[in-house]
């Protein structure tokens, strides 16, 4: 059991960190990917509401080390992602497909950007237009749905509890 919790910080503490270090420096708009959300979903989707609101309040914990935001500002984000993501998979998309791993991660994503987008823009740190910051959301909304589709396949070739619907192509 101790075994397990301590896999579990260390796999936070590592995704939390990738999150804050390694992704941020990475170029051609790749540095947009957000691994704390992305895991939150599979977290979510392999265990229980349980384990991944641990993952948001450590991860959220860990990101507030390396913010400069307000304290807090990544735990509710966190938060608030957690809560979309387990209603939609309660309420509107039931299976684990790859179908509905793409759309919550689309709408994780958008819902990450705009809501990071209206607190830069609140606290006066952020001054961009309404083209540039369409371009940085769709930018974020691809590099996001393809690094979730990647994750997907990844779990799916390792364990079998997820369903690519209509995506086996038998000749």
């Amino acid at each position: 059991m101790y075994r397990n919790i301590f896999a579990i910080l260390i796999g936070i503490l590592v995704v939390a960190l990738l999150d804050t270090v390694f992704i941020g420096a990475l170029p051609f708009g790749l540095h947009s990917l957000h691994l704390l959300p992305l895991a939150l979903i599979f977290v979510l989707l392999l265990s229980n509401i349980r384990l991944a609101a641990w993952w948001a309040l450590l991860g959220g914990l860990f990101l507030e080390l390396f913010s400069f935001r307000f304290f807090g500002s990544y735990l509710i984000m966190l938060f608030i992602v957690l809560i979309i993501i387990h209603l939609m998979f309660e309420r509107v998309l039931t299976n684990r497909s790859i179908y509905s791993t793409i759309i919550i991660s689309a709408v994780v994503t958008l819902v990450w950007d705009l809501m990071f987008l209206l607190l830069d823009y609140q606290t006066g740190s952020v001054f961009l237009g309404w083209l540039e910051s369409s371009k940085i959301i769709a930018i974020s909304l691809v590099v996001n749905i393809v690094a979730a589709s990647l994750i997907f396949y990844i779990i799916n070739a390792v364990s079998r509890r997820f369903r690519p619907v209509f995506l086996l192509f038998n000749r």
